[in-house]
Formats: C-alpha cells, sequence, structure tokens
C-alpha cells in the first residue's frame, strides 16, 4: 500500500579516476588515467576538466600527451576495489538491502538499494537519495542517483542524468521515453537491428508493437521493450558487504616529507573513521604500512589506550611515532588498515572531579617517550626471579574489568627503602642481637630467619642475599618490626625495608 518509490541506484561514472583521486588532493588541471601495458596504452578514465578540452576514452598515450597541461595516472585496480568496498559500506549505514548492477563499461559501476519502509527513518525518497549523495561526496566520489519503483528504471536513470532524477510510480515510461537506446544493456547485434530500424529512443521502442517485435528479435527483443517502458520485473537478491577497515594510496614520486605524508594519512584516518562510525565503533589498532623506494617495507603498528574515533588524536599519535621511527627512504605507497572496537564509554559521578581524557593521557605518555625513549614509559612488571627490584617495563594497557569480585586479603603494609641504610650488627650465635639505626641504638627481641636467595650464578651478575625479620626496640622502648639484608658476596648489611 506504499505508493512511494522503492529503489535508489548510486552510479559512479569514471570510476578508474575518482578511486585514485578519493584519498588525495586532485590536481588543478585535466587528469588522465591509462589502462593497458605499453606501448599499447589507452585512456580509460578521466575527469571533468579533462573532458572538457576534448579527451576521449580510447585515445593512445601519443594522443593524450598531444595535450598541454595533462596529468597522467596509471589505472589501479586494487583502488577500484576499495572503492567498490568503500560504497557499499556507505549505504550500509541506511539499508543492508543492496544489489549490483551489471555495467558493459568496467569503467563504471552502479549499486540499487531497496528503500521500502525507509521514509519512517530517514524521510522521503528525495531526503535518503540527498543523504546518500552527501556521504558518498564525504567519500571523495560523486555520485548520480536515480530513484524508481522499477529496478532497472532507476540503473537507467542514474546512468543519464546528474545530480538526483525521480520517477513517480506510473511514470517510468514517460521518463524514459527521450533517453537513448545506448543506455540499454544489449549485444552489438540488437543494437545495429534497432539503428537499421530507425530506433533512437528508448519511447521509440516502447511503442513498436510487441508480436512483431519479438517475430523479429525473439525474447531478447521483448525483453529490450520491458526495459525501455519500465515494466521488466525484477528479482531482488541483497548481497553483504564484508567489513574492512582499509585504505590505500599510491604515488608518482616518492614522498620523503613528513608533512605529505600526514596530509595524506589525514585523509585516510577521516575514511577510516567514517567507515567505523558507520557501524557504532571505534578505532583500536591502527597499522601503517608504506612502500619504500628501492624495496622493503615501513610497518608502524598504534593502539591507543581506548578505541576512538577523535581523528585529531589518532594523527597526533602517527606524527609522534613518526618522528621518533622515520621511514628510511622515500614512501611509493601508504596503506592504513584498523581492527574495530567498542566505542569507550565513561560514567561520571555527581561529586566525583572529572578524570583526564584519555586520548591526552596517551599522546602526553607518547611525548614523553619521544624524549626519553620508549622502553622508559609503561608499568613495572615483575620478572619471574627471586631477585629484588627485578622487574620490566611494559607498555600501558587498559585491562577489561573482571566479571568477578574477591574479597581483599589482609596484609600488613611494607616500606622499601630507597637507597638502604647501612648498619654494623652485633651478632651473637650468628644472629642479629643489636644495632643503630638512624643514630638510635636498638636491641633485638625477636628474629626470624635467615632466608637465603640467590641467582645468576652462571654470569658476572650474580647475587647472593640473606633476609632477617627482626622485632627490635630503642631504650625508649620504640618498636621497630625491620627487614634486615645481608649481602654474602660483599659481606654488607642494611635495612632494607619497614613494617607499618
Amino acid at each position: 500500500m506504499n505508493p512511494l518509490p522503492t529503489y535508489a541506484c548510486i552510479h559512479i561514472r569514471e570510476l578508474p579516476a575518482q578511486a585514485l583521486l578519493r584519498l588525495s588532493k586532485p590536481a588543478p588541471g585535466p587528469i588522465a588515467v591509462m589502462d593497458g601495458k605499453p606501448p599499447l596504452e589507452r585512456l580509460c578514465s578521466r575527469n571533468r576538466a579533462a573532458a572538457r578540452i576534448g579527451l576521449e576514452a580510447g585515445m593512445s598515450k601519443v594522443e593524450v600527451e598531444s595535450f598541454t597541461g595533462i596529468h597522467v595516472l596509471r589505472r589501479d585496480t586494487n583502488a577500484e576495489a576499495k572503492a567498490r568496498a568503500v560504497l557499499l559500506n556507505c549505504v550500509a549505514q541506511f539499508t543492508p538491502l543492496a544489489q549490483w548492477v551489471d555495467c558493459d563499461d568496467k569503467t563504471q559501476c552502479s549499486l540499487t538499494v531497496d528503500l521500502a519502509g525507509l521514509h519512517r527513518l530517514f524521510g522521503s525518497p528525495i531526503q535518503i537519495a540527498r543523504r546518500i549523495k552527501s556521504e558518498v561526496h564525504t567519500l571523495g566520489m560523486s555520485a548520480q542517483i536515480g530513484i524508481s519503483s522499477s529496478f532497472h528504471t532507476a540503473a537507467i536513470l542514474a546512468r543519464s542524468t546528474p545530480g538526483i532524477t525521480l520517477a513517480e510510480p506510473g511514470q517510468e515510461a514517460q521518463r524514459l521515453a527521450e533517453l537513448q537506446i545506448s543506455l540499454l544493456p544489449m549485444t552489438s547485434l540488437e543494437r545495429e537491428i534497432l539503428e537499421a530500424w530507425g530506433i533512437e529512443r528508448l519511447g521509440q521502442l516502447a511503442a513498436l508493437p510487441q508480436k512483431e517485435l519479438v517475430s523479429r528479435m525473439g525474447q531478447p527483443g521483448r525483453r529490450l521493450q520491458l526495459l525501455a517502458s519500465g515494466n521488466l520485473p525484477h528479482l531482488f537478491q541483497p548481497i553483504e558487504a564484508p567489513f574492512l577497515l582499509e585504505q590505500r594510496q599510491h604515488m608518482d614520486q616518492p614522498v620523503e616529507q613528513m608533512d605529505s605524508l600526514l596530509f595524506l594519512l589525514n585523509t585516510m584516518l577521516e575514511q577510516l573513521i567514517t567507515a567505523a562510525r558507520d557501524r557504532a565503533l571505534a578505532i583500536a589498532t591502527l597499522r601503517i604500512t608504506a612502500e619504500l623506494e628501492g624495496g622493503g617495507l615501513y610497518l608502524r603498528v598504534l593502539r591507543p589506550a581506548l578505541p576512538t574515533c577523535d581523528r585529531a588524536l589518532l594523527l597526533k599519535l602517527v606524527q609522534l611515532d613518526m618522528i621518533a621511527h622515520p621511514p628510511p627512504a622515500g614512501v611509493l605507497s601508504l596503506e592504513a588498515t584498523a581492527d574495530a572496537g567498542p566505542t569507550a564509554r565513561l560514567q561520571l559521578g555527581l561529586f566525583t572531579p572529572q578524570l583526564p581524557e584519555p586520548g591526552r593521557l596517551q599522546v602526553t605518555l607518547a611525548r614523553i617517550a619521544a624524549i626519553v625513549g620508549e622502553s622508559r614509559v609503561g608499568w613495572a612488571k615483575l620478572e619471574d626471579t627471586h631477585r629484588d627490584d627485578a622487574c620490566t617495563v611494559e607498555t600501558f594497557a587498559v585491562k577489561p574489568a573482571s566479571s568477578t569480585q574477591h574479597d581483599p586479603i589482609p596484609c600488613t603494609a611494607v616500606r622499601r627503602l630507597r637507597s638502604t641504610i647501612r648498619i654494623t650488627p652485633v651478632m651473637q650465635e650468628h644472629r642479629p642481637r643489636s644495632f643503630y639505626y638512624l643514630g638510635q641504638p636498638y636491641t633485638v627481641d625477636r628474629t626470624y630467619g635467615p632466608w637465603q636467595r640467590s641467582g645468576t650464578w652462571w654470569s658476572g651478575d650474580m647475587w647472593s642475599v640473606e633476609h632477617w625479620d627482626i622485632v627490635a626496640y630503642s631504650p625508649a622502648k620504640d618498636l621497630l618490626l625491620c627487614i634486615l639484608a645481608h649481602d654474602r658476596l660483599r659481606n654488607h648489611w642494611h635495612v632494607e625495608a619497614i613494617y607499618d
């Protein structure tokens, strides 16, 4: 009972050129994309500036170079595949019902989506088309959109008319009547037959007697007539877009300037964040891969403290990391891939002070690491040894909260002394009996130990120490609970810790 059109076709013209230019700043002049092996290269795509000065598809490289001010690029099928994947992910934020439309010209692509029921969420079909066109423009591409209640009519309108074209229900034949028959998918023989009959427009084909047309061209002729009148039925077969966060950019010349690399990465990060936000996700891990001049790869992996969609934060982390680890040669291509994670949520209390933002903390840690070194910034992790103060420094990482809660275990606090205080105890029966600590004499009341430990006897860093737990009193009856350590290799005694 819904009279609104149900299909919208998004058509991308000059796909090879748009796929190459969507991540980089377009050149101010004409741009030509060449395909094929030298010296048989042919022009397969161009921008509007090149079309205005007369460049046509199929021109040889010599013919293209006869024009002045032409910027020539090589066709990149990987970039085109990424552009198709990005377009599919873009429309997925409106509806998962999308299907590719076969195009005879592989330099163009068309994607049709089902708009049935979306008016309750996004408004009229024209409003939805405007939003889709705006999102596609954000991705660095321009699109033509056709809207109709017929699947094939929407595709024909999208290929024929710039901007957004709407065919009201029941008006499909009138909207298609003045269009050229070259817009229909047909074989060269079928095109020759129609041209021989003098059929130039879709309205003329739709007006032919059906029986006579079928008797001369068979069922393909009937199919072409149904296409021309907007009545050809279609079984919609939606596809599911693979969710990939990948962006790639090729350079014509090696890039060595850090500012130029960051300019390209800024655009690539914006595309990754847009794709992640479309699925209510954030960037958890970012990998930057670069192909270097002379061969070799440059790889950097960044893991923010929390998944984030803050482009400025990610760009600053990339900048600090690349300053600390610059590429050893000029960069020929850049690839940015990311792993998605859940968006971070922060619950604040009414009477608690606001905590520092995780992003600012991450940038601060990166700046500190650039000054003192990455191996000196992190958190201390104890080593699997009995040696005192044996630890390593690991990178900060936010661990998920445990679902189980444990009751706190009561324990005695110990204050380790930095640095330790040397003493000379009086021994009796191989046990300390008295000593001076901070100028105050103490008499040992009870001793526990010794506990002997040693390690790395196989190297020059050998150590051996014994510990005593001491209960001692001063002449004023002040209690002292401490740990005495005896370095057996150097025969040194010192107070190592105090029990509180």
